[in-house]
């Protein structure tokens, strides 16, 4: 699974724009597609798709967005593909949002009333003439430093958000705006069970939920009278040991079906649990 954007990785990357340490924008370009990803999406995204097409995966439907439209995405767990055309490449600009931000731009748009619109996570504007300019005037802030640079992005964002209310689907832009500063917490029991053998951190289900750390923990342990990371990983590696039992995937395979990044940790996890390796386990069922 892919977590998006990362500045701890790589802070000196040239196709991003961090200021004091949080992410503004990314240029991401592609000459290769690639198949379906599961992605973390830790900020709010606005991409301009530049050149190529990027899909959405749902269960129950899969969206396109081609160049050169834009998609307002909030943040969460997507299966998403990029699509490069034969002989062309696939580009994107992506700006982060933060809700901060969004908490005083709503203040410009109080005056519209109450929208009615869909839960979709995300919205699909199709380009025009100033938003074509606005990506192009943007791409030329990659490779600058001058000392007001943050305050000209934030400045640059709002003048997005501005042109967005101009288009025909500022209903829809404001219907998510709203959605998520009034975000309520998901259920739980839900949450974990559409997404347990996921290689999610305890950080990442709390984000999904709409809590804090500590809320989601509290709140966990009221449901299940255990903490969520013993729940967790008794529930994993229970599911382990039956594909091991039932099933001829390698102990690597079962380790990342079963939510774990790290192969060493989920045998240490397993002995710990079961008091025998997981190759040794697979070994005794199969001598009965």
């Amino acid at each position: 699974m892919v977590r998006f954007p990362q500045v701890k990785d790589n802070p000196c990357d040239p196709s991003m724009i961090v200021c004091h340490g949080s992410p503004y924008a990314k240029y991401n370009r592609l000459n290769t597609s690639y198949g379906k990803q599961v992605g973390f999406l830790t900020e709010h995204t606005l991409f301009f798709v530049l050149e190529g097409k990027k899909h959405l995966h749902f269960e129950e439907k899969t969206v396109t967005i081609s160049a050169p439209d834009l998609l307002f995405l909030k943040k969460g767990l997507y299966v998403i593909s990029e699509f490069v055309p034969s002989g062309g490449k696939f580009e994107a600009l992506m700006l982060f949002v933060q809700e901060p931000f969004l908490q005083e731009f709503s203040f410009l748009i109080q005056e519209q009333g109450i929208i009615k619109g869909t839960n979709d996570p995300y919205c699909i504007v199709p380009s025009n003439t100033l938003l074509r300019k606005f990506s192009e005037g943007y791409l030329h802030y990659f490779g600058t430093s001058f000392p007001t640079r943050e305050v000209v992005l934030k400045t640059k964002l709002q003048e997005l958000f501005l042109l967005l209310m101009a288009t025909p689907q500022k209903e829809e832009i404001t219907n998510m705006i709203r959605a998520i500063l009034g975000n309520r917490p998901v259920d739980i029991e839900y949450l974990v069970k559409q997404h347990l053998f996921k290689p999610l951190t305890l950080q990442d289900f709390a984000e999904l939920s709409n809590r804090s750390l500590a809320s989601f923990k509290r709140d966990f342990e009221k449901i299940y009278c255990c903490s969520p990371r013993a729940w967790i990983n008794r529930q994993r590696l229970s599911h382990a040991s039956g594909l091991l039992r039932n099933t001829a995937k390698s102990v690597s395979e079962i380790a990342y079906e079963c939510g774990f990044e790290s192969v060493s940790h989920f045998i240490k996890l397993y002995k710990r649990e079961y008091n025998i390796t997981p190759a040794n386990a697979r070994a005794k069922c199969a001598t009965r």
